[in-house]
């Protein structure tokens, strides 16, 4: 377990103390800005909804370019959603009354049987991907699980239509189950595809296949206990959720990308147009001249497709991925999100209710603790070691320098900093040390001095002429740092 920083520890034992004082003290959170690890979406009447692992969110779109976050319930981790009138069903099972999209009421949820991938809603019934469960939810304030069957392989995607249940099977390929009995669901046929199955959407009497790294397959499903392809296509990347509107199929890149498809002629599907996306992107869902994107760690991002070969980003809403670490000056707060490709977001917090991403920068390995001095972003890197990141224009952070990322055995074990004046103190875990950095010129960082320590140190925390070392089970070390040449 990582040792908490001095100010960490303390923020964590006001954090204790205002949770122990309850609502008697009046004490509660005026702002949170949300996002995680964003896999669905779906848009309607102007509103998109998004399955997050950190909660289910509700944004105002009406303004594609200024995406506005009007709801959320954080206490739902679900993985996909699909929308049937007033209600939003999630997978794992939870039912939303959406009649206010502003206020968005929990009124019925299931438990481990409940879990799944994915979600396809059918009259009184909701099918969930996993194995397939069948639950009846005629009472949406009491869904009960009413049937199941397993199948082949984990399935991904599922989209019930009449008497049947078209489930995508990963290696096993599109399975047919038949629902008309929905308690005794019976699989009658399948489709070996050569791919890796992840989702399935159902237009008529066709099948539209995400195969993973074979891309789109369309499949003749007339005669649903033998589905036949008679049409595909391989884009770029791996592809995963699909979403099928009109003339046009849209498929998420696992790599980084959106696939937009014509699927005018099922026989012979073209790719329009492919676009990156900052994460892996799990869902596309295209509605008009707009894409709405869901990219796992990069959260809710909206692209202009109005020329599909030629679409860019024109709005976003971006919460931190696994956040590690923050300090905060200011009307601003530096976030240090511990996953790669993310590094250091900067969020605008004057406003604490409406909190939100200005800016970022992607350090090149996993972040873990930053500390805020005289507009520099001094960021842990497991891979640049000691990240020195100017934050004067916190809309366009620019890394100023690194330093220790070229000693491998030590940037892998650089874990924590403290900047005081002009001087960065950091502790090294390779050669249990305490390493202080002259940072009068951010630009050009130098080590002045090292102290070696009998044990191996993790947090540190400066004041007057001395440094306290957490050095985890071998407890704390203190340091006279009042020559920063030789500390001692």
């Amino acid at each position: 377990m990582r040792e908490l920083q001095p100010k960490a520890f303390w923020l964590l034992a006001i954090a204790v103390v205002l949770w122990a004082a309850g609502p008697a003290a009046g004490l509660e959170p005026v702002g949170r800005l949300v996002g995680g690890y964003t896999r669905d979406v779906e848009v309607r009447d102007g509103y998109a909804y998004v399955a997050d692992w950190n909660g289910f969110l509700i944004f105002d779109v009406s303004d594609p370019t200024c995406p506005r976050l009007v709801a959320s319930d954080l206490t739902v981790k679900p993985n996909a959603l699909e929308l049937r009138g007033r209600y939003a069903f999630l997978a794992p099972l939870k039912i939303f009354d959406i009649d206010d999209p502003s206020n968005p009421v929990l009124v019925g949820g299931a438990g481990r049987w409940g879990l799944g991938n994915s979600i396809s809603v059918q009259g009184d019934y909701a099918y969930i991907a996993g194995s397939l469960r069948v639950a009846d939810i005629s009472d949406v304030t009491n869904p009960y699980e009413l049937g199941w069957i397993n199948l082949p392989e984990y399935s991904h995607g599922v989209d019930a239509e009449g008497s049947y249940a078209f489930v995508a099977s990963y290696t096993a390929g599109l399975r047919v189950v038949d629902i008309a009995d929905p308690a005794v669901p019976v699989e009658v046929g399948y489709l070996d595809t050569p791919g890796a199955s992840w989702d399935v959407e159902v237009v008529g009497d066709l099948a539209y296949l995400s195969d993973g790294p074979l891309g789109l397959s369309v499949l003749d499903i007339s005669d649903p206990t033998s589905p036949i392809q008679i049409g595909y296509e391989v884009p770029r990347g791996w592809t995963v959720g699909i979403h099928v509107s009109g003339n046009r199929a849209y498929m998420g890149d696992a790599v980084g990308g959106g696939v937009i498809m014509d699927i005018s002629d099922p026989t012979n599907p073209c790719e329009l147009g492919y676009f990156k996306t900052h994460a892996g992107a799990y869902k596309v869902f295209g509605l008009g001249d707009y894409a709405y994107v869901a990219e796992s760690y990069a959260g809710l991002r909206i692209y202009d497709i109005s020329d599909p070969a030629a679409a860019f980003e024109v709005g976003s809403y971006d919460g931190p991925g696994f956040a590690q670490a923050v300090d905060a000056e200011g009307r601003y707060a530096y976030v240090v999100e511990d996953d790669y490709d993310l590094g250091l977001s900067v969020i605008y917090v004057e406003d604490a209710e409406h909190p939100r991403t200005v800016g970022e920068l992607a350090t090149d390995g996993r972040a873990s603790t930053v500390d805020y001095s005289h507009g520099f972003a001094y960021v842990v890197d497991d891979r640049d070691g000691l990240v020195i990141i100017d934050v004067s224009d916190p809309y366009a952070p620019q890394e100023a320098a690194s330093i220790f990322g070229n000693e491998p055995s030590t940037s892998h074990w650089v874990r924590d900093v403290f900047v005081r004046d002009d001087l960065a103190y950091v502790t090294a875990g390779a050669d249990s040390s305490l390493r202080i950095v002259d940072v009068q010129r951010p630009a050009l960082p130098v080590e002045i001095g090292r102290l070696h320590l009998d044990v191996s140190p993790r947090a540190v925390f400066v004041d007057g002429d001395y440094a306290y070392i957490a050095c985890g089970d071998s407890g704390l070390v203190i340091a006279d740092v009042s020559d920063p040449w030789e500390p001692v």
